[in-house]
Order: structure tokens, then sequence, then C-alpha cells
């Protein structure tokens, strides 16, 4: 596959071509570039100077080639289908000798992009005054702009690009967060602990006082690893994104939390179920936490006992949204560097 500049009016670019001059020249009758060269040998016989690689160029384009044709403030991007044909009223704009294409099109009409979200590179190149002219070396990013193009069927814009390739990174960091946590890979505190002190710090940050439990509070099952409260009015006045999510919509959490790798039983369930509020609370909520899955039956006995529960692709959730918030101290526990990255 090659890559292509080709000046070519409008028109043609319409009708599904790129075209080129030469009235005299019918390309579409010719097999090869030595025919082709006789004929202008013959049409031409004062040469035809420093034109004859782009014309061999033109020639040869070939199916699946692409051809980048600009306009005076954006250019159409096509994948060549390679058939010739000349069409003699168009020979008055340098246009006579066509080859199809098959554009980009939003709606049924050829895409128009903006020269502005091109690279600075490439669109400098652009202003190259040649007819035609090879690109391959901005093969990466032609690609990447087409692939988007028929992945969405939206207009290509630089923004819209970047847009999605950093929603694209924030969940590649999630993944991989979740996956060092659970593998405890990371530098929280083992046993439990480190999770349970990430919980309360990310509370706070929610508008809690949160205090982690006592490992002898009580005798028996019963058990919960975190207890945090807030003023009432706090879930209605403090306008965050977390509120807005409803993650916590009591202003009493009692909470067990579970650090493990694949599935959590039911044992934490059975302590909070065990668990009874001396306050007997009614804006209490009970919460299992875990950086794991937790299964459908579980997940049914939870409901039947008012539990809620958070597992790891949610707590990452939490965790990422917390980020600017959270102590140095725990982000390197984390392992999570806030360093600025370039979209390449």
């Amino acid at each position: 596959m090659k890559i292509f500049m080709i000046r070519s009016p409008w028109r043609a670019v319409k009708a599904g071509y790129v075209g080129y001059g030469w009235a005299k020249v019918d390309f579409s009758q010719y097999q090869d570039t030595k025919a082709l060269s006789d004929a202008f040998k013959q049409h031409y016989p004062t040469g035809v100077g420093r034109k004859t690689k782009n014309i061999e160029r033109f020639f040869n384009l070939k199916e699946g080639d692409i051809v980048l044709v600009p306009s005076s403030k954006s250019v159409s991007i096509g994948k060549v289908k390679g058939k010739k044909k000349f069409n003699r009223e168009w020979t008055k704009d340098n246009a006579g000798n066509l080859v199809s294409v098959d554009f980009c099109k939003v709606d049924g009409r050829v895409l128009k992009i903006a020269r502005s979200d091109f690279s600075g590179q490439l669109g400098s190149r652009l202003k190259v005054r040649t007819a035609i002219a090879n690109f391959n070396q901005f093969k990466d990013e032609i690609n990447r702009i087409m692939d988007w193009i028929e992945k969405t069927g939206e207009v290509y814009r630089h923004s819209n690009y970047f847009s999605a390739q950093v929603e694209l990174a924030k969940q590649k960091f999630k993944k991989e967060l979740l996956q060092s946590i659970r593998k405890g890979s990371i530098w929280l505190e083992a046993g439990g602990r480190g999770l349970e002190e990430l919980i309360r710090e990310m509370l706070k940050i929610d508008g809690y006082q949160a205090k982690i439990k006592s490992k002898k509070q009580l005798s028996g099952i019963a058990d919960i690893d975190i207890e945090a409260k807030k003023q009432a009015s706090g879930i209605a006045d403090i306008d965050t994104e977390v509120e807005k999510k409803n993650r916590f919509s009591k202003t009493h959490l009692l909470i067990q939390a579970k650090h493990h790798k694949g599935e959590t039983n039911g044992h934490g369930l059975k302590q909070l179920i065990a668990y009874k509020d001396k306050d007997d609370d009614v804006d209490c909520q009970k919460w299992l936490i875990t950086t794991a899955k937790v299964s459908d039956k579980n997940k049914q006995l939870a409901e039947q006992h008012n539990i809620n529960i958070m597992e790891g692709e949610e707590l990452v959730d939490w965790i990422y949204e917390s980020i600017p918030h959270l102590s140095e101290k725990t982000k390197q526990a984390l392992g999570i560097m806030e360093i600025p990255s370039l979209l390449k």
C-alpha cells in the first residue's frame, strides 16, 4: 500500500475519482508504463519536463493505495479501487484521466477533514505545490484517521480522537490498577489493613468521618472493619461527581472490606448480617467492599439482607475519582505516578 497526495478537482472527487490532466493521452488504454511512455513521446514530442514521475505515480495507482485530495481548507481521504477511465469533458479542468476511489463518507457525503485536524508536519507537507506527492511517511497518522472514521462513522476531529484516546488510557490504567491490587503487587499494607486505610481515606474525601474498628470489638462472627458517618445535610450540600453517582446514599456506613484476588465468598456478608448496630440507625447502610468478584448467589443473599456490594471494578472507579485528593503516601502505595503523557 502506498499513500499519495493528489490535487484533483472536487467534481471528480464527488463522482468517486481522482483526476489528472494530459488530454492527449487516455491512460485507460495502456497496460504498462512503457506503452504509456511511448504514447507520450508520440503526442508530446517536446517532452513533459519533470512531470514523468507524477505521470507514472498516477498511472500505477493500485487497489488499496490511499489518496489524499486537498481543497482550500480541508482534505478528503479514500482508498483506491483502481478502475481507469477517461472523461474528455473534464480535460479543461485537468481531470480527463480518472482512477476510481472509495472516499471516506459520512451520511453518504464525501468527508472533508479540516487541515487543522492533521499533525503540523502533515499539514505543512500538504502545502507542496506538485500535483502528486508521496505521503508514505504519514502512514500511521492517515491509517489512524481512516480507522476512526470506519469505526465511529463520524467526522474525524483531532479533539474527538484525543478524547477517545484519553478514555482508552483511563480504562487501561483502571484495569492495570485492579490487577495490581488483586495480585498484591503494590505497596498497600498486607493482611487487609492497607485496603481498610485506603477506603477510610476515600471516605474522608467524600465528607465522612471514618474509623477502622478493632478486630476484637465483638464475639462470634459479627464484625465490621470500618464505620463512617457524616452530617445529614452533607449529602445534599456537597456537589461532587461522587455524590452525583450516589455511591453512598446514607449518612452512616458499616463496611466489611475484603482484599481478595478471585471471588469473595459469603463470609463477609455473614459478618455484616450478624452485626447489629446498637443505635438502630435508620440512616445506616451496610456495605461489602471487595477487590474481587461476588457470585450471583451471594449478591442475592446481600439483597435479602439489604447489604450493598462494591466489587473490584467499581472500587477502582472510586479510587480513580479520588486520585486528585489522595495523599502522596497513598498514591505511592498504589504505584500511581502522575506524569504527563504525550499522545503520538
